[in-house]
């Protein structure tokens, strides 16, 4: 089990070269999809204005927040090993891409909020809120994406896992939240992956 990540810690972010960027299209309140490699490692992402059920909880997660603005941003990390299965590889291949999320949305959501947009991210481990004060709830990614994005799920005795198009229970989701335009959002995110390093597996 992963431990919850400390608010105040700073994740291990070295600094490495730029990223190569395809498909850089976004448009509200359309979905698509943005993809963001940086050497060996890859970050895909979309935009999404909430329908009423989503909002609803959103409300309930971030209490100091007008959620009519917000857009919901999950992320999606390939992994090394199929998430199905158990055992310290998948431990250790969890917690490396922890790391890369933490250090990514730290870097976007302070680029944003430098130019007067709100923004935060949930921790995955517990869904609570990583930057603003917590509500009464928590974010839980796999029915939200389904919500968003509409992927298909796979019960895994305690718990679902999203199966993503493409990389299927191979993935790493996380969620980050903000008020921003698509531009901003979309050079916050490049900035990001620009700047700020992933952890190496070991």
């Amino acid at each position: 089990t992963q431990a919850a990540p400390n608010q105040n810690s700073q994740p291990r972010c070295p600094s490495i070269g730029p990223p190569t960027c395809t498909n850089m299209i976004i448009s509200y309140p359309y979905k698509s999809r943005v993809l963001l490699l940086l050497r060996s490692v890859t970050l895909e992402f979309s935009a999404h204005r909430p329908g009423r059920t989503v909002r609803a909880e959103l409300k309930s997660i971030f209490p100091d927040v007008d959620v009519s603005e917000v857009v919901v941003v999950p992320t999606f990390q390939p992994t090394s090993v199929d998430l199905v299965s158990i055992g310290a590889e998948v431990e250790a291949e969890k917690d490396r891409l922890l790391q890369t999320f933490l250090c990514v949305a730290r870097s976007v959501c302070q680029t944003l909020m430098d130019q007067g947009f709100w923004a935060d991210f949930s921790d995955p481990c517990s869904g609570y809120p990583m930057l603003g004060r917590r509500g009464s709830s928590f974010f839980a990614d796999v029915p939200a994406i389904q919500a968003l994005l509409r992927y298909d799920t796979l019960d895994c005795s305690v718990c679902k896992l999203i199966l993503h198009p493409r990389w299927q229970s191979q993935v790493y989701p996380a969620t980050l939240f903000t008020t921003a335009p698509a531009d901003p959002l979309r050079a916050a995110m490049q900035h990001a992956l620009a700047h700020v390093s992933v952890v190496a597996a070991e």
